[in-house]
């Protein structure tokens, strides 16, 4: 996976990030999977594994766009809006 981040990144409490929200934290990139705080509830992107964040921790909100494509896909090609 290749992770580019050209964003200018709003600091914000870990407990106001929604479901799927992507922050900075500690110089890498995570989601938050869960609003429950005793149990994982951010997945680290940078270390492919699940973690605990507390809720008044201060995270860099990442505004972000997931695009899923199939192996062998050319960035250079043509994007097509449907």
């Amino acid at each position: 996976m290749r992770i580019i981040d050209k964003s200018v990144n709003e600091e914000k409490k870990f407990e106001d990030l929604g479901l799927d929200d992507i922050f900075k934290y500690d110089d890498r990139i995570f989601m938050k999977v869960s609003h429950d705080y005793d149990s994982p509830n951010a997945y680290d992107l940078t270390k492919g594994r699940l973690t605990n964040i507390s809720n008044d921790t201060s995270v860099k909100y990442v505004p972000s766009e997931l695009i899923l494509h199939e192996r062998g896909w050319d960035c250079r090609t043509k994007q097509i809006d449907l």
